[in-house]
């Protein structure tokens, strides 16, 4: 009998299959971009930020004092933030964030930075709309999947773009 990791078993109809491991398109270089909008992030908002392990499908742990504040997806995009009319995440982050707040009694925040500044938007505080949507670059089948599409008018800007940005 094969022992699997935790987070590649599913329940299907009571038996327990396996899932193919999903591939990690982070690089170090967009780690690094994370990282500094989170030493921003941290700055501004005065709290602690911690990377959350990938079985949480979300990016960050938003503490202040050692009390849970937050729970936060990040997203770089490399527009401006009146590019689109609406800020797309997948539907499945939205409902994992969605729950982990539910269940934790702290909001779930979605943080972009466009390239005109920092903005976040925090879960149930505007309508959003969903359609089938994604990303074609990577030929993933998986990328295709239920979109939420919240209106960039919902977002909060946190800073203007700095010059040393990248």
């Amino acid at each position: 009998r094969r022992a699997y990791p935790r987070e590649h078993l599913c329940l299907y109809g009571g038996l327990v299959m396996t899932r193919p491991a999903r591939p990690l398109y982070e690089s170090q270089q967009d780690l690094l971009r994370e990282r500094d909008v989170a030493d921003q992030l941290s700055y501004r908002w005065n709290c602690e930020i911690y990377k959350m392990p990938v079985r949480y499908q979300i990016d960050w742990a938003m503490l202040r004092g050692g009390e849970l504040k937050a729970f936060a997806e990040l997203k770089i995009r490399n527009n401006e933030i009146g590019r689109y009319e609406t800020f797309m995440i997948s539907l499945g982050k939205w409902v994992y964030g969605n729950q982990l707040s539910v269940i934790s009694g702290v909001p779930f925040l979605v943080v972009v930075r466009w390239s005109d500044g920092l903005f976040w938007h925090e879960a149930g505080t505007a309508p959003i709309t969903i359609s089938m949507g994604g990303r074609f670059d990577r030929n993933d089948s998986q990328d295709f999947e239920p979109m939420v599409h919240i209106s960039t008018s919902a977002f909060k800007r946190i800073l203007e773009r700095s010059s040393d940005e990248s």
